[in-house]
């Protein structure tokens, strides 16, 4: 039985439960474009779980077996230097690929939906 593990901007990535563990975890959202992986958390009923060994890998598998799909939130960072290009005339364009994360009171990131507990 294959379950998709699901990326915000990135799509779905289906995984094999069988061969399923942390590094499978953390090379599936290598592949997303998430390389500078920091931390890991799944979502469970509005409690984050701090994904950091097997046995949370396995457990991401029954909570996608029960609840039909599991959320996972990556924390990771980005290139501290913006690309600068010029364009055809000759001025200089800055690209941001990211931007900073606030996650102050007033920040709205994940949205304003329940409040979660983070564990682990």
């Amino acid at each position: 039985m294959l379950f998709e593990l699901e990326a915000f901007i990135f799509g779905k990535v289906s995984v094999d439960p069988d061969k399923w563990s942390y590094f499978e975890v953390v090379d599936a959202i290598k592949e997303l474009g998430y390389i500078k992986v920091i931390e890991i958390f799944y979502c469970v009923e509005n409690i984050l779980h701090k994904l950091v060994d097997d046995r949370g890998a396995m457990n991401m598998v029954n909570v996608a077996k029960y609840f039909g799909d599991v959320n996972l939130f990556v924390v990771h960072s980005v290139d501290d230097e913006p690309e600068v290009v010029e364009n055809e005339v000759t001025e200089q364009v800055l690209l941001l690929s990211h931007g900073s994360l606030d996650s102050g009171e007033h920040s709205h990131v994940g949205g304003d939906e329940d409040e979660v507990e983070v564990q682990g």
